[in-house]
């Protein structure tokens, strides 16, 4: 899948999570990070602000 797609999609599950707020994109700017950083913590995850594979799978996207 195209990097800007799984972007979407994690844009997506974060703001049907309550996570993030910002527009669905396919871009990762502050927002997003800030998002992700927020969902990791939370989830018990490794603080990367990445979306890694541990992420990925936390979300149901793998």
């Amino acid at each position: 899948m195209e990097p800007g797609r799984v972007l979407r999609n994690v844009q997506i599950e974060l703001r049907r999570m309550g996570y993030y707020r910002g527009a669905i994109d396919g871009l990762i700017g502050p927002m997003t990070r800030s998002a992700l950083t927020r969902f990791q913590r939370d989830n018990g995850l490794p603080v990367t602000r990445r979306i890694d594979g541990p992420t990925l799978a936390s979300l149901g996207l793998v």
